[in-house]
């Protein structure tokens, strides 16, 4: 099963909508020309994706520079406690 998260529910209904409308005017003649407007509703998708994507771009850098910031606190604090375990090996 698909996960969707949050940002990307009005995308996903979209989504399935078109679907829908795609196998209705596969399955019955009698739905009639309805192309336009699957069209239409693939062309908003395209954009709705690409602002939600757009966005996760920028969010995707900042995470990106937080975690290196945090990263190398974590390595600095490694290092401060190795070196102070070395006198501690050594008597021992």
């Amino acid at each position: 099963m698909i996960q969707i998260l949050e940002f990307e529910q009005e995308i996903f209904k979209l989504e399935s909508q078109v679907q829908e409308m795609v196998s209705l005017s596969h399955m019955y003649d009698s739905v009639g020309d309805i192309t336009h407007e699957i069209t239409r509703l693939h062309k908003k998708v395209r954009h709705m994706k690409h602002d939600v994507y757009s966005n996760l771009i920028r969010i995707d850098l900042i995470l990106s520079t937080i975690s290196n910031i945090f990263l190398r606190i974590l390595l600095n604090f490694m290092e401060i406690d190795a070196v102070a375990m070395v006198p501690r090996l050594l008597v021992d």
